[in-house]
């Protein structure tokens, strides 16, 4: 007893020193811990719901810390029908933020793109003048390094634009009724509809789960909609995509977290059958969505991000062959195909009006639905926009065209404070006779020349070949607009020193698209012959030779591709204009071309690869006419540049468009990227990186292959970062350097390994969720006696001897914070008092 005593004095003494340290310590450490674990749950595992809980745990810790507001408004942002809660977080956050930010738990201040999000949301909300006014404070705090998010925001600006001018001027239409069992729960989407309009299929989300339904159409209406998900045998991670002409086909796009295929399923006897993946050339390694039929059942278009692509997710066709299998897929091109995300195509029962979604094109902002057709020649026509309201500033994902087209069947959001989405039947009112549209657009130029010098646009009747008109092109602004009758149209671009360019305009028949908007960027001659590559021209103030803003972003543009090619050598050609003597003028373009060649060195590429050269006002681009127009601030300033020529290379460059995409829009669509160092067939040495000169060379990642060795470097949402890194690996020396996505790399590595934390798991920035344990008891000695109480109450502990002589007992393994906290709180409550959170790892190193 007496023993017993001594124990228990002990472990109160100890309590009173140790504890009574710790339990400050224990305070601040929780925000720490439950920082960490919150970036993970929301990085890694992409829980949002779940870190969306930790993050606000946060903030009731530090009220007035901008970082955690900002994850907050991150986490709601991702979060399906919450994305408004997000903005006063967003609008604390942007009080307090940092072009220094940096990834942890230190960080008080919020990131630079908290401008952007609350842009964002204020554009999807159509709070339009208030989303131009944030996105350009956000440009306004970019550095020239971000030229890529400039180029992003600067759409986001013109998309609010085209917003304002949709909403003024909406699409007329009668809305129809429809079986109100269909929209019986909160979330339904994706409709489908056959082609004679007798059979319509949708999605709707249940408790997490997808619930596909099949309707038929009896006597005029829509019957009461019929679960069919379990005959498909998909576990609920299908979604409709659409059906055959006869409704008796429905294709399902099923995904998961890494990739996404295509499945059909028949009707037979009166019921669906098991839903079967479709072949090799529809389905790949990459993300493939949105399957539909052609009426004649020849055809199938369908999404997919496989390579060689214009852009992030692209449109493609497959033909049935003889044999009934679906052969290779051929990309629909650049007329269809945006850099951004481009989904969901359904043909119209013509077999030649395409209906899909895209981000990119002339849009009003997140995904905008789209129309084009195909000519007799197998072109697709420039894509016109459906307009508003069919189109919102949020994401429009799906429409069908319901017979000729003049009803469509969409399922938008909800505008009622209660959050879902409804499918619904809308009768577009054509109107009668022949309608005019108004095609205008901006001709803009690849080489910064702002001014076009006898630029017209040409509208040639597709089926008679004749010149129908002929419109000038603002030569200062590059603007143009006429009006056009129905009919197939190609519009041909000209102007003096660039290439002509084509494209093809359908307008069709009693129109109820808004204004039509075609820009087109003309190339120029000098630039196609391979002589001068790489960039727009630098242009300066009068009697200036400093790189201003804008001329330091197209550097950095070309910076990226030298850093890329090691070999290309480059003569920097200095110019002026003719105001000023012509020896003054030589040594004004001399310094003007040193600028150039001082700020590429000063980014790291080597002096050796330029030599620069003054030419004065002796070639001149623009002629200054002074007798027909006066002089002209303008058009000397055109004068005023530095150009790039090629004197030597041994490569032949491809350079590739890099578009700039907010993680928040990146999904299981979006490829990660990876930087291949090397691939060797014998193990490296530890320190084989340590000879080259890049401090990032520390983190390169060794994994074994089946014909040797692997070393990557980093984990990159935007590619334009890995080719950044790839670009710094050549010019240390590393010339096998190159960027593979995450199949290629599963080509190398094993498709298994590619999907685990090996590569495409937790962000750098993040650090992995820690396993904590929680201490009970620490004692000089091992309580060793089986008999004793005290052995009976901590049976089942684990025991680590510390350096400092003591035992440690602890009980449990808890992967994060939280789960230890709860454990401790019901470890409490049976007695133990005194006890502890503590990393796990902390013990191992005793």
């Amino acid at each position: 007893m007496k023993q017993f005593a001594n124990i228990r004095f002990f472990l109160v003494l100890f309590s009173f020193i140790g504890l009574s340290g710790l339990s400050f310590a224990q305070r601040v450490d929780e925000f720490e811990e439950t920082f960490h674990e919150a970036e993970y749950v929301f990085f890694s595992e992409e829980n949002y719901e779940d870190a969306l809980k930790l993050f606000t745990r946060l903030e009731k810790m530090q009220e007035e810390n901008a970082n955690v507001k900002y994850y907050i408004a991150a986490c709601y942002l991702r979060l399906t029908g919450d994305k408004n809660k997000a903005i006063p977080y967003l609008e604390a956050a942007v009080k307090n933020v940092s072009v220094d930010y940096e990834y942890g738990f230190e960080e008080k201040r919020a990131p630079l793109d908290a401008f952007y999000y609350l842009g964002y949301i204020y554009h999807i909300n159509n709070r339009l003048d208030e989303a131009m006014e944030v996105y350009n404070e956000f440009l306004s705090r970019l550095s020239p390094e971000e030229y890529l998010k400039v180029d992003f925001i600067e759409q986001q600006i013109e998309a609010c634009k085209i917003a304002h001018k949709f909403q003024d001027d909406p699409i007329k239409f009668e809305e129809l009724e429809i079986n109100e069992n269909i929209n019986r729960l909160p979330f339904n989407f994706s409709p489908a509809v056959s082609g004679d309009a007798s059979v319509m299929a949708f999605t709707s989300s249940l408790g997490g789960d997808n619930k596909i339904f099949v309707c038929r159409k009896i006597s005029g209406k829509w019957s009461n909609p019929k679960d069919i998900t379990s005959l498909l045998e998909l576990r609920g991670s299908g979604t409709s995509s659409s059906l055959s002409y006869n409704g008796e086909e429905l294709f399902i796009t099923v995904e998961n977290q890494f990739e996404s295929d295509i499945y059909l399923s028949r009707r037979e006897d009166g019921k669906w059958i098991k839903a079967k993946k479709l072949g090799k050339n529809v389905n790949t390694k990459y993300w493939e969505s949105g399957g539909s039929l052609s009426p004649d059942g020849k055809c199938l278009y369908f999404a997919s991000n496989r390579k060689g692509g214009y852009g992030e997710l692209d449109i493609y066709v497959s033909e049935l062959n003889e044999k009934g299998k679906w052969g290779k897929a051929v990309n629909l091109g650049s007329e269809i195909n945006s850099p951004f995300h481009d989904a969901s195509p359904v043909l119209q029962n013509d077999g030649k009006s395409l209906y899909f979604s895209s981000q990119g094109h002339y849009n009003m902002g997140g995904y905008d639905l789209f129309t084009s057709v195909k000519d007799d020649d197998a072109k697709w026509s420039t894509p016109v926009n459906l307009g508003y309201p069919i189109n919102s500033t949020d994401d429009d994902m799906n429409i069908v065209p319901v017979g000729n087209g003049d009803v469509v069947c969409y399922a938008p959001f909800t505008e009622s404070g209660e959050q879902g989405q409804k499918i619904r039947f809308i009768a577009l009112d054509t109107g009668s006779g022949k309608l005019e549209a108004t095609v205008q657009g901006k001709i803009d130029t690849d080489d910064n020349y702002p001014e076009l010098t006898n630029a017209f646009v040409k509208v040639v009747e597709k089926n008679s070949g004749d010149t129908v008109k002929v419109v000038k092109v603002d030569p200062e602004t590059g603007e143009y607009s006429l009006s056009m009758l129905e009919g197939s149209y190609s519009f041909i671009f000209s102007g003096d020193g660039y290439e002509e360019n084509e494209c093809n305009l359908i307008i069709p028949e009693h129109r109820t698209t808004p204004d039509i908007n075609l820009n087109q960027e003309l190339k120029s001659e000098k630039l196609m012959t391979g002589d001068y590559i790489l960039l727009k021209n630098i242009l300066f103030a009068f009697n200036e030779y400093k790189l201003d803003k804008e001329a330091r972003m197209e550097l950095e543009r070309a910076i990226d591709v030298l850093r890329l090619y090691p070999d290309l050598e480059f003569e920097i050609e200095g110019h002026t204009d003719a105001i000023g003597n012509a020896e003054y003028n030589m040594e004004l373009s001399a310094k003007r071309a040193r600028s150039v060649l001082n700020y590429l060195v000063g980014r790291g590429l080597d002096r050796s690869r330029f030599r620069t050269k003054g030419y004065g006002e002796i070639v001149a681009v623009a002629i200054n006419d002074e007798e027909e127009k006066g002089d002209d601030p303008e058009i000397r300033r055109l004068n005023r540049r530095v150009e790039f020529k090629v004197l030597r290379s041994e490569t032949e460059v491809l350079i590739e468009k890099n578009v700039f995409i907010p993680d928040l829009f990146k999904d299981n669509k979006s490829l990660k990227y990876t930087v291949v160092v090397m691939k060797v067939k014998e193990k490296l040495s530890k320190d084989f990186f340590d000879q080259f000169a890049m401090k990032e060379l520390e983190y390169v990642k060794e994994e074994k292959t089946a014909d040797g060795y692997i070393y990557t470097l980093g984990v990159f949402l935007q590619k334009n970062e890995a080719f950044r890194i790839t670009g710094d690996l050549k010019k240390v020396g590393l010339t096998e350097a190159r960027v593979v996505d995450q199949h290629e790399l599963s080509e190398i590595v094993g498709e298994d390994r590619v999907k685990t934390e090996a590569f495409f798991g937790l962000p750098e920035t993040t650090n992995e969720l820690p396993v904590y344990t929680i201490q009970v008891l620490a004692l000089k000695w091992l309580i060793d006696s089986e008999n004793s109480p005290k052995y009976r109450k901590y049976k089942g502990t684990t025991v680590y001897k510390s350096k400092s002589g003591y035992y440690r007992y602890t009980i449990g393994e808890y992967k994060g914070f939280t789960k230890a906290k709860a454990a401790l709180k019901e470890l409490k409550l049976k007695g133990h008092k005194d006890a502890f959170i503590r990393r796990k790892s902390d013990y191992e190193g005793m």
